[in-house]
Order: structure tokens, then sequence, then C-alpha cells
């Protein structure tokens, strides 16, 4: 176990945040 820093783990989060937002829009683009 290690501790994982603060700026790392906000970084994961904006990461996953933009992944999220792209499969949005591809699912929109889809539908179309």
């Amino acid at each position: 176990y290690f501790k994982v820093p603060e700026e790392y783990s906000g970084n994961v989060k904006h990461i996953k945040q933009k992944i999220q937002t792209e499969m949005t829009e591809l699912e929109k683009n889809a539908k179309k």
C-alpha cells in the first residue's frame, strides 16, 4: 500500500471525467 499524491488522484479523476464525456459524445453520435 502506498499513498497516492493529491495531484495524481485529481489527475485520475479528471481523466475519468474526460473519458466519460467522450463516451457520452460517442453515444449521442451513434444514435443519429
